[in-house]
């Protein structure tokens, strides 16, 4: 697909070398091409078999990031229908590392085809005129067939330009909404002013949560005191979502000082849950909050954090900044009979940056990986999983033991979080077994946290 290549990049030689992984070869200078065959063509027993073979051998650590991405570049080569979609979807976050493979694909004028197209420009490798191009010819006709209204959402997102104004104020309202949410991407990135009416009516009335979010988003990005105004109208009727999503509006640099402060100050002192704490975080360490002000939010971070629903209280241990009071009300968290937010605390208390935290090697530090090696330990619950995954953020290798016998769950939501952690945590030699697994979500998300390192 020349015609959608970036200027200056060349043109992969052939699909066979994609999926060969023979590009890796010349890239890393070793690895056992019968393992990358077999990731690629989705050969699981002789993948599982070479994988084995090279565990003894001890070449897997060198090796673990070609096999991924041999491994993905076959499954979107392979990619059809609703399952196709969902396997591209999972490797959404790795778009850069496979762009040969996503850009063969994009060849192509199906559903999926479409959404490689939309990684590729989401991404950056792909010029939005050749999107254009490409997308024109199904968009203009406005079918309402499922593959037309993909790639008109395709030619949507590429409407940033001043120019492309009145066709993407249309799309605002198309039947479809993941033309609709490409049109609202589109608009963010072009921040015009022109647009404020049509994405005010959208943040009012369009039936989908995620387009109000995202109108209110593209609002945020134009901003002024009209916007302000117009967002606090919102208010009363939005949900959870939207209210965030006002919220860091109202912070926004063209917001911020033409009322979005006062605004965030109301809702610090007349609402509560998720959308309050953020805003108290905000104001907590605002330079241009007076004082008062500030010590108000850090206040109501502070009791947040103290009591309310878990939920909340959970918000408010990874929001709040470290203002006066935080500290001590991270530690009472810690010991909190709730493990969910217990875990949280803990989690916070292990971050290097943190002014509660316990230094490497102290008796504190101890103390605190066993609390939650000890969740962890506990099968296969939400609370375990959470564990794990802080543990693994965190960098504490105790956390491996339970990482390798999470390799064997015959819960793949297990095998799943394991493979990422064992990614986090520098052990690519671990999680590259589960390239093979059985269950092709595991495969692709393990491979895209292989491929990113998270």
């Amino acid at each position: 697909m020349k015609a959608v290549l970036r200027p200056g990049v060349a043109r992969s030689p052939r699909l066979a070398l994609v999926l060969s992984g023979a590009f890796v070869i010349a890239a890393s200078g070793c690895a056992n091409q019968l393992a990358l065959d077999a990731a690629a063509a989705g050969r699981l027993v002789d993948l599982r078999a070479e994988l084995a073979s090279d565990a003894r051998k001890g070449r897997l650590p060198g090796e673990a990031r070609a096999l991924a991405r041999s491994l993905a570049a076959g499954e979107i080569a392979r990619a059809k229908g609703p399952d196709g979609l969902d396997r591209l979807r999972e490797l959404e976050g790795c778009a850069r590392p496979l762009e040969d493979a996503l850009d063969h694909k994009a060849e192509g004028t199906d559903e999926v085809a479409a959404l490689a197209m939309r990684m590729l420009l989401d991404a950056g490798l792909v010029a939005p005129a050749d999107v254009r191009a490409k997308a024109g010819a199904p968009g203009d006709r406005g079918e309402a067939t499922s593959v037309a209204a993909a790639w008109r959402a395709v030619g949507a997102r590429a409407l940033g330009r001043a120019k492309d104004a009145t066709r993407r104020r249309e799309l605002l309202v198309d039947g479809a909404l993941g033309v609709r949410v490409a049109a609202l991407q589109a608009a963010g990135e072009a921040a015009d002013p022109g647009d404020f009416d049509a994405l005010f009516d959208v943040a009012r009335r369009d039936p989908a949560p995620l387009a109000r979010t995202l109108a209110v988003g593209a609002l945020a990005r134009i901003g002024g005191d009209h916007v302000v105004s117009a967002l606090g109208d919102l208010w009363a009727h939005a949900d959870e979502p939207l209210r965030e999503a006002l919220v860091l509006a109202w912070w926004g640099p063209r917001s911020r000082e033409v009322g979005g402060r006062a605004k965030l100050v109301a809702t610090i002192e007349r609402q509560k849950g998720t959308p309050a704490i953020t805003a108290a975080a905000l104001v907590a360490v605002d330079p241009g909050a007076s004082p008062s002000e500030r010590g108000e939010a850090a206040g109501s971070l502070v009791r947040a954090i103290g009591a309310g629903p878990a939920r909340d209280r959970v918000h408010a241990l990874g929001a709040a900044p470290e203002v006066p009071g935080v500290r001590e009300a991270v530690l009472l968290a810690a010991g909190d009979p709730d493990p969910i937010v217990a875990i949280a605390a803990i989690a916070r208390r292990l971050e290097p940056s943190s002014v509660s935290g316990a230094p490497p090697g102290s008796a504190a530090r101890r103390d605190l990986v066993a609390k939650l090696v000890a969740i962890a330990a506990a099968g296969p619950t939400a609370d375990a999983l959470r564990a794990r995954a802080a543990l693994a953020r965190v960098g504490a290798p105790e956390v491996l033991p339970l990482l390798e016998r999470a390799l064997v769950s015959p819960d793949p939501r297990v095998r799943e979080a394991a493979g990422v952690a064992f990614a986090k945590l520098g052990k690519p030699s671990r999680a590259s077994f589960l390239l093979a697994d059985a269950d092709p979500r595991v495969r692709t998300t393990t491979a895209c946290a292989l491929l990113t390192g998270r």
